[in-house]
């Protein structure tokens, strides 16, 4: 496994979270998406 340092985890961790905040403000944008994203948070829960 290739050392990385603590600013590229941080960086990368921040570039995901963005990542994932603007796919989930396009889905609540899109009401047709809103029962998709219920089911897969469901579907997430399930697997925990």
């Amino acid at each position: 496994m290739a050392w990385v340092s603590p600013a590229d985890s941080f960086g990368t961790a921040i570039g995901v979270g963005i990542g994932i905040g603007i796919g989930v403000g396009i889905e609540l944008a899109n009401p047709l998406s809103a029962k998709l994203l219920a089911d897969r948070v469901a579907a997430l829960s399930e697997l925990r």
